[in-house]
C-alpha cells in the first residue's frame, strides 16, 4: 500500500548522518563504483567523522542549556512576589525595560489584583519592544482579578513574553480589548518563548481587532513560541477571525502541545476549540498541534459575511493551513456553524491531520444548500487525514457536501509535499444533509483519494448519497479498498459505494441496505468515464436490488457482482491485499490496519 507519510516522514525524522553515510556507500558499492573512503582529509569516513561530531556537539549545547534553565529554576528567586504591589512592581520594572534576561522571578503566594485595571507585562508594538526574558515561575499559585478594559494590542497578564513562563494559574479574569493578540496569560508568545503548565480557570476573554484577526485565546492570542500542558475554562469571544480556546493564531513553528480547553468559544471566523488557525510560511518551519483535547461547545456566529466567504469552524484548528500538523487530538464539544467548512477536527486543512479523533455532535444550521464542506474531522480538505475516525452524528437539513471524514476534497496543485487523500479512518456517526453526502466524503473532487476507509454509519440525504462518497467528480483520483456497513437513504444517485462514479473504484464491498439506486453506486457517469471504471467491487444481495442505478443503460458491469451472505463473509482474499478475514462479529472482511 502507498504511504502517504513518505514524504513527511522524510521530512520530519530525517536520516542520521551516519546512516545516510552508510546507505550512499552500500549503493555505489552494489553499482559497481570504487571509493576511497579511507584516505585523504576529504575522505568519506572523514566527513562522516565530522558530521557525527557536529551532531554530538549540537545535542551538548542543547542539554548545557537545558541544565542551565534547571539550575535558575531550581535556584534562589532574583525577584520574589507574595502580594499585589510586588507584581506591580515587578510589572512597572519589564515596562521600564528591564528584561530579566538569566533571572528567576517567584510567585510565593496567590495574589489578588482586586479588579483594578491592569497593565500588561511588557509590550510589542511596531514602536516598542519591552518583552520579559527571564523565567516566571508561578509555582502553581493563584492568580486572580486580573481586569483590562482596553483599545490595545498584546493584552493578558504578559502583554508579550520571550522568556519562560510556567505553573501559573489565573482566576476570576475580565479581558476586552478592541485590539488583538489577547490571552489570559500572554498576549504575543515570540520564537523560542514557553508557557507551559499555565491555566486560566475562570473568566472571560474578548477581543474585537479588525478584519485581520482578533486574535483571541484562553492562555494566549499569538504565538510563535511553545505552549505546553495550559488548560483553559473561562468563555473566549472574538469579533473577526482567530479564536481559540487555547490560541487564536499559532504560526512559524509555533507548538501548541498537551494542552486541553473546556471554554465556551465564539467567533467570526477560523474558529477553534484549541486554536483559531495553524500555519507556517516555509516548509522545514513546521507549526503543530498535538496531543490536545476539546471538551467545549465551538460556534460561528454569523457576522462579517462580505469579508469571510466561510466559517473555518473546528473543534481542535480552524483553519489548518500550510505547513501544521494537528495530531493525537480529541473533540467532545459540540461543533455549531450557519456556514460552511466545519468540521469535528478542524475547518479546512490543507495540511496534515493524523490519528484524531471526533465525538462532539456537528451542527450545521446553514440557509441554503450551496454552503457545505461539513466533515466530521474536516469540512474542506486539500491535505491528508490519516488514521482518523468520527463518531458523532453530523446534521444539516439544507446544507451540501457533507462526510463523515470530510465534506469536501480537493487537492492544492501548488504544493505536491503531501498527498490529497483519506486514508485509514472510519465513521460510525450517522450523517444527514441535502445534496453529495457521504460515509467517508461528501465530494471526492480534482486530485483527491479514498483509501482503507470503511463507514458504518446511516447515511441519509437527497441526491448523491453514498456509504463512502456522495460523489466522486472529475478528475478525483481513486476510491479504493474500502466498505460500507450502513444504512444509505436518498432519492437520486444512492449508492452503497458511492452516489456517483466518475473515478476508479476498485477492491470495495457493500453490505448495507440502499433504498433506492445500486448496491455500488447510484450510477456510473457514462458522460465522461466508461463501466470498466470500476473493478473487483461487490455487494450484498440483499442489500439492493442491481450494482449500479443506471445499470440497465450502459449494460453489463464486469467490476461488480453481487454475492450471498456467506460468500461476502469469504471474499477477503478477493478483495486483495489491504483486506484479512473477520473470524468474529458478522465475519465481513476487515482492513489490515484494523
Amino acid at each position: 500500500m502507498k504511504n502517504v507519510f513518505k514524504k513527511l516522514k522524510n521530512s520530519e525524522k530525517g536520516i542520521t548522518l551516519i546512516v545516510l553515510v552508510i546507505t550512499i556507500i552500500i549503493l555505489l558499492i552494489l553499482a559497481g563504483i570504487a571509493i576511497n573512503l579511507s584516505i585523504g582529509e576529504n575522505g568519506l569516513f572523514r566527513k562522516a567523522q565530522e558530521g557525527v561530531e557536529l551532531y554530538k556537539n549540537a545535542s551538548i549545547q542543547e542539554q548545557e542549556k537545558l541544565e542551565e534553565i534547571n539550575k535558575i529554576i531550581d535556584g534562589e528567586a532574583d525577584f520574589e512576589i507574595s502580594n499585589k504591589q510586588e507584581m506591580e512592581e515587578f510589572r512597572d520594572k519589564v515596562n521600564a525595560g528591564e528584561t530579566f534576561e538569566g533571572k528567576l522571578v517567584k510567585v510565593i503566594a496567590d495574589i489578588d489584583l482586586e479588579e483594578e485595571e491592569w497593565i500588561p507585562i511588557g509590550n510589542y508594538t511596531e514602536n516598542q519592544e519591552l518583552k520579559f526574558k527571564g523565567i516566571f515561575n508561578g509555582q502553581n499559585h493563584i492568580i486572580k482579578g486580573i481586569k483590562i478594559d482596553t483599545s490595545k494590542d498584546n493584552q493578558g497578564l504578559f502583554g508579550c513574553n520571550e522568556g519562560i513562563i510556567k505553573n501559573i494559574n489565573i482566576e476570576n479574569c475580565i479581558i476586552n480589548s478592541d485590539g488583538a493578540a489577547v490571552g489570559g496569560i500572554v498576549g504575543y508568545n515570540a520564537d523560542n518563548a514557553s508557557i507551559e503548565n499555565c491555566n486560566t480557570i475562570s473568566g472571560d476573554i474578548s477581543a474585537i481587532g479588525r478584519d485581520t484577526g482578533s486574535i483571541v485565546g484562553g492562555i494566549v492570542g499569538y504565538n510563535i513560541g511553545n505552549v505546553e500542558k495550559c488548560s483553559n475554562y473561562a468563555n473566549i469571544k472574538g469579533e473577526y477571525k482567530l479564536i481559540g480556546g487555547i490560541c487564536g493564531y499559532n504560526t512559524s513553528g509555533g507548538n501548541i502541545m498537551n494542552s486541553n480547553n473546556y471554554g465556551y468559544v465564539e467567533g467570526s471566523y477560523q474558529i477553534g476549540g484549541i486554536v483559531g488557525d495553524s500555519d507556517s510560511p516555509e516548509k522545514n518551519i513546521i507549526a503543530k498541534v498535538t496531543n490536545c483535547n476539546n471538551y467545549g461547545n465551538v460556534k460561528e456566529i454569523k457576522k462579517h459575511e462580505d469579508i469571510y466567504p466561510s466559517a473555518s469552524v473546528g473543534g481542535i484548528v480552524g483553519c489548518n493551513y500550510t505547513y501544521s500538523i494537528i495530531e493525537n487530538c480529541i473533540n467532545e464539544g459540540i461543533i455549531e456553524s450557519n456556514y460552511g467548512e466545519q468540521g469535528g477536527i478542524c475547518g479546512s486543512n490543507v495540511y496534515i491531520i493524523k490519528n484524531c479523533e471526533n465525538k462532539g455532535e456537528i451542527i450545521n444550521t446553514c440557509e441554503s444548500d450551496n454552503i457545505g464542506g461539513i466533515g466530521g474531522i474536516a469540512g474542506l480538505s486539500s491535505g491528508t487525514i490519516f488514521e482518523c475516525y468520527n463518531q458523532a452524528n453530523i446534521t444539516s437539513e439544507i446544507g451540501s457536501f457533507i462526510g463523515g471524514i470530510a465534506g469536501y476534497m480537493v487537492e492544492n496543485t501548488n504544493d505536491d509535499s503531501y498527498e490529497c487523500v483519506v486514508e485509514q479512518c472510519y465513521n460510525t456517526g450517522n450523517v444527514s444533509g441535502n445534496n453529495i453526502i457521504g460515509g467517508i466524503v461528501g465530494r471526492l473532487f480534482s486530485g483527491a483519494s479514498i483509501q482503507s476507509c470503511y463507514n458504518i454509519g446511516a447515511i441519509t440525504g437527497n441526491n448523491y448519497t453514498g456509504g463512502i462518497a456522495g460523489d466522486t467528480a472529475t478528475n478525483s483520483l481513486e476510491l479504493k479498498n474500502s466498505y460500507n456497513k450502513g444504512s444509505i437513504i436518498g432519492n437520486n444517485y444512492v449508492g452503497g459505494i458511492a452516489g456517483s462514479i466518475r473515478s476508479i473504484l476498485e477492491n470495495c464491498y457493500n453490505v448495507g441496505m440502499v433504498n433506492t439506486g445500486g448496491g455500488v453506486c447510484g450510477e456510473i457517469d457514462i458522460n465522461y468515464v466508461t463501466a470498466d471504471i470500476i473493478t473487483n467491487c461487490y455487494y450484498l444481495d440483499t442489500s439492493s436490488q442491481k450494482g449500479a442505478g443506471n445499470e440497465e443503460n450502459i449494460g453489463t458491469i464486469s467490476g461488480i457482482l453481487k454475492k450471498g451472505n456467506t460468500e461476502m463473509q469469504g471474499l477477503a482474499s478477493q478483495l486483495g491485499d489491504e483486506f484479512k478475514d473477520n473470524l468474529e462479529g458478522d465475519k465481513y472482511p476487515q482492513l489490515i490496519w484494523e
